[in-house]
């Protein structure tokens, strides 16, 4: 009869009064009183009788020399030990294959997602950090509250600079202006000889750019690269573009076909990891020859809000104060501005720049990214780590009973707990390590894949990633001792003569519960993989089938703004107009699906100015876009004041003007001296902005055409527009190149960071639900390979394979529903957050839950059916035999 763990604990308590409290053997020494006692108790004696006949035969006085005897008699010998426990762990593996493998490649495949979302962690926090002052480095960054929308934009004045640095020339070291050419909606091109291109990564800095931001010269010296106005420092990229293989050092460069440029410095093509990105750095002092502005007098002004501003700070305690003293320098510099617009300025460190950047109209130098999705991917990279870290714990412990013989056979021949021990952590250990070889074997392969998934440069360079090779090395060694802790210190405790009689069962009790436990969680990780890929791609498909309010196909937008094409854009469209393929043209300042700009109207019945967004346009602008005109009339030509006061507003602007009739209210710019304008038509509410933003009001106005052409082909001659829209262009620009792209295609740009969040999410839960199926075969193939007995006495006694199957598959369908009612509310939490980033989004639906219980619960029970129902179908005289 076994001991209750009160009286082993009275023996363990009782050994140590009578001095016997110390040394290596005492808990050989408790085992072997224990099993003693049990004998005499099983044959009737009671147990404080049998415990002192027992103790009767030891006397303390002798057991320091017995003690010293053993563990001479051990002749330990490290290397030895080693050998023996590895030679155990192959045969163990060998033996066990099955188990063996999945092991291995459930943990490989969790490690492996691990070390890629680990890789792309670190090259999104090491973003900036490759400039020597990065981390003394800071911008200038501003909101203001326009319409009761409070924007937030990464650019300000150019005089903010100089001022800065006049103000707090103590604190405040280099300073830099920089202008992305991208804000003119030009596009630039660059000629060397007979190769003319189109190049959109041209900023304009100043001479101290450099200073700041060091990227790798190439040739050229950093310090002067920018000391004359007719300069330009190119990347390597650039330099093989246009050079080929020669030198671009000293070489001329024609830019806007009006002004020479000289190379005076190549850079090493920038990483991946900077949002300061360009191909072509000219000097602030050229800024005449973009096109935009007449001479420099601006940059010591306040009127133009088109520049970011980096400064380094000398001690970061003074950052507060020199941000309160930008303030300062508004109120002084910009009284109304501030007032009206309840303008703030704020000191933005390099550092928080791509990951803690949430601003308006898309106006970064680069795309920032987002901490929320950065979150995403970690925690579903942990979460795959975490399925196979259960697997490989959860198949370890219940493996461990296949060797309680083994075990007990070991205690018998002398072997000591602490051998035991360190055998199974050990064997466990070296398991661990052997699945993250196979992870670094399949790293490379799953890194082009995310790389080209994520849109970053993802590598595994040893000496870069040293800290974080060596945590993952550190992790896996912890899997390896968590795992093998528990027939360690449980199994290797049992009593020999109890094992060896096979008193000992697994599956009973807590160990059984624990392993239940770990399945659940698995489970209920996989239901929530499922559930949040089913609504992130329920999203994504929404946005993409969503009536916009126009018709975004069969639309090509090409850019006419600093080209000779405005100047004659009326008898270029009517060329085009001209040809079977093009069905209408109109101009357009912005590209439609992305932000547009504010400006200040007068509107009737409204004392103050208001700021409402607008779209400059011209004549067919509404059926090019195929807009609904609800009230009123589009711009005519048979009406003449249309192009001079007329104007067109979306629903949402009536809403908002609180007019219920608003044909022939008045309204107009609040900049024109004469106050003629009128709304002259109403267009039914249109997405302009992209579906993260509501509808907001917008001002369409007849204007000049200078920024970009819409053109919609017929459809399926798309190929015979472009090459009427190319023989037009040539005729009426020959110096420079046609720039055009698809409205449509432009749109789905805007979503992908969402595609590609998407995808990963699918690979990891595909993933996760790979490596947890593979756990739960590998347990269940083991637990009904461990109830062969019982499943064949049922059947003797008349069980159906129905009856058998459901035996073993209910306890895991309950696990099912008990995991989805943990995994529902937390994914509903999560995922919602994400949600919320649209302001038109779908819509919870009970589907998506029931979807995710239905899938995981398929899974599990296929699973749990396929080794379950070869076991039920197994020959009673087969597993019978040998009991």
């Amino acid at each position: 009869m076994p001991l209750s763990r009160s009286e082993i604990d009275y023996i363990r308590y009782d050994l140590r009064t009578k001095g016997l409290a110390g040394g290596d053997l005492f808990e050989e020494l408790v085992d072997h009183v224990c099993c003693e006692v049990e004998l005499r108790v099983g044959e009737g004696i009671a147990f404080k009788k049998a415990y002192e006949a027992v103790i009767r035969n030891i006397d303390p006085a002798h057991w320091p020399d017995l003690q010293n005897k053993v563990l001479q008699s051990e002749n330990y010998n490290a290397a030895t030990m080693l050998r023996n426990i590895l030679k155990m762990m192959l045969r163990n593996m060998n033996k066990h294959r099955f188990h063996a493998t999945i092991n291995v490649v459930g943990l490989s495949l969790g490690l492996t997602c691990f070390m890629v979302i680990a890789l792309y962690l670190r090259h999104e926090q090491g973003y900036d950090k490759m400039f020597t002052q990065s981390a003394s480095i800071y911008r200038i960054t501003a909101s203001s509250t326009v319409g009761g929308t409070t924007n937030h934009i990464p650019t300000t004045f150019p005089a903010f600079g100089p001022e800065i640095k006049a103000r707090f020339n103590e604190d405040v070291g280099h300073y830099t202006r920089i202008i992305n050419y991208k804000y003119s909606r030009m596009v630039p091109t660059f000629r060397y000889n007979e190769n003319i291109f189109y190049e959109e990564k041209v900023i304009f800095a100043d001479s101290s750019f450099f200073d700041l931001f060091d990227f790798p010269f190439l040739t050229g010296n950093p310090e002067n690269a920018l000391g004359h106005p007719n300069a330009v420092v190119i990347t390597k990229k650039m330099e093989e573009k246009y050079f080929g293989s020669e030198s671009a050092l000293g070489k001329t460069l024609r830019f806007n076909n009006q002004t020479d440029l000289e190379v005076t410095g190549v850079v090493r093509d920038l990483p991946s990891n900077t949002h300061i990105q360009f191909d072509f750095v000219i000097p602030l002092s050229n800024i005449a020859s973009s096109g935009v502005f007449k001479d420099t007098k601006f940059l010591e002004e306040y009127n133009n809000d088109w520049f970011w501003t980096y400064f380094t700070v000398k001690d970061p305690l003074k950052v507060p104060i020199i941000e309160a003293g930008i303030n300062k320098i508004a109120t002084d510099k910009l009284p109304d501005f501030q007032k009206d617009f309840n303008a703030k300025f704020y000191v933005q460190a390099l550092h928080d720049v791509h990951l803690h950047s949430e601003f308006d109209y898309n106006t970064d130098l680069a795309q920032n990214g987002n901490i929320r999705n950065l979150y995403i991917f970690i925690s579903v990279g942990i979460l795959v780590l975490v399925i196979s870290a259960i697997n490989f714990i959860n198949l370890t412990m219940a493996t461990a009973s296949r060797r309680f013989k083994e075990i007990g056979i070991s205690k018998v021949l002398g072997a000591l707990k602490w051998h035991l021990r360190l055998q199974f952590i050990l064997e466990s250990v070296v398991v661990c390590m052997i699945a993250l070889c196979f992870a670094f074997l399949i790293l490379p392969l799953m890194l082009p894949l995310f790389s080209s998934l994520l849109d970053v440069s993802l590598s595994l360079d040893v000496r870069a990633n040293a800290s974080l090779l060596g945590g993952i090395f550190l992790f896996t060694i912890l899997v390896g001792i968590l795992s093998g802790a528990y027939p360690a210190f449980f199994i290797s405790s049992f009593e020999p003569q109890r094992v060896l009689k096979g008193v000992w069962k697994s599956g009973k009790g807590g160990n059984g519960d624990f392993r239940k436990l770990l399945v659940g969680a698995q489970i209920a990780i996989s239901i929530f993989l499922i559930i949040g890929t089913i609504v992130i791609a329920r999203q994504l498909r929404f946005i993409q089938d969503k009536s916009l309010g126009y018709d975004k196909d069969q639309i090509i937008m090409v850019t006419i703004r600093g080209t000779s094409v405005p100047g004659s854009y009326f008898a270029f469209k009517n060329n085009l107009l001209s040809e079977s393929s093009i069905v209408s043209v109109s101009s357009v300042s912005e590209p439609i699906g992305r932000e547009v700009q504010f400006m200040s109207f007068t509107v009737e019945g409204k004392e103050k100015t208001q700021f409402v967004k607008i779209l400059n346009v011209t004549h067919d602008f509404v059926k090019t876009m195929g807009l609904e005109i609800v009230q009123g009339r589009d711009f005519s030509r048979d009406h003449a004041t249309d192009s001079t006061s007329g104007f067109i507003i979306n629903e949402a602007a009536a809403r908002a003007f609180q007019w219920d009739e608003p044909v022939g209210k008045a309204l107009d710019h609040a900049g024109r001296p004469v106050k003629l304008g009128s709304v002259i038509g109403v267009v039914k509410d249109f997405n302009f902005e992209p579906l993260q933003k509501k509808i907001d009001p917008i001002i369409i106005w007849f204007g000049w055409p200078r920024w970009y052409a819409a053109v919609r082909v017929e459809k399926g001659k798309t190929a015979e527009a472009l090459a009427a829209i190319e023989r037009e262009w040539k005729r009426f620009e020959p110096e420079k190149p046609l720039s055009f792209h698809f409205l449509d295609q432009s749109i789905d740009q805007v979503y992908s960071s969402e595609r590609r969040l998407s995808k990963v999410f699918m690979i990891f839960s595909v993933l996760s639900i790979f490596t947890a199926v593979l756990g739960l075969y590998g347990l269940v193939s083991f637990i009904a390979e461990q109830r062969l007995a019982e499943i064949g006495i049922r059947k003797v006694l008349g069980a159906s394979v129905s009856s058998i199957l459901y035996l073993i598959s209910k306890e895991y369908v309950l696990l099912v529903v008990a995991a989805f009612l943990l995994a529902a509310p937390i994914t509903y939490l999560i995922v919602d957050q994400w949600l919320q980033n649209f302001a038109f989004r779908i819509a919870w639906s009970p589907l998506y839950f029931l979807s995710g219980l239905l899938i995981s619960g398929t899974i599990v029970v296929i699973t749990v059916a396929l080794k379950a129902v070869k076991a039920a179908r197994s020959n009673p005289v087969d597993t019978l035999k040998y009991e």
